[in-house]
């Protein structure tokens, strides 16, 4: 289970303590729900630790991720290669 150990890395990384929200956390979270979605075709769950900052900062400023995780939800190939194709310029960074 390497993605399982990735996920919980990441999920470390962005849910230390915290008042503001460092770049690093957000880049961890990005990782984090993509390893999510490989490892078990799901969103990862919020930890109920996690810094407020990063909470509100997920709900808002990552959508491109969040619509990718949806449409991988819904096990459509069309969904999903619209979300990508939507964000591209997003994941192409």
């Amino acid at each position: 289970a390497p993605r399982a150990k990735q996920v919980r890395y990441f999920t470390l990384c962005y849910t230390a303590p915290t008042h503001v929200v460092h770049a690093a956390m957000v880049e961890a979270y990005k990782k984090c729900v993509l390893a999510s979605l490989l490892a078990t075709g799901e969103q990862p769950a919020q930890p109920k630790y996690t810094a407020l900052p990063i909470q509100r900062y997920i709900k808002t400023g990552v959508p491109a991720y969040s619509e990718l995780a949806e449409a991988f939800a819904t096990r459509s190939p069309a969904e999903l290669r619209s979300a990508i194709t939507k964000h591209e310029a997003t994941f192409a960074r």
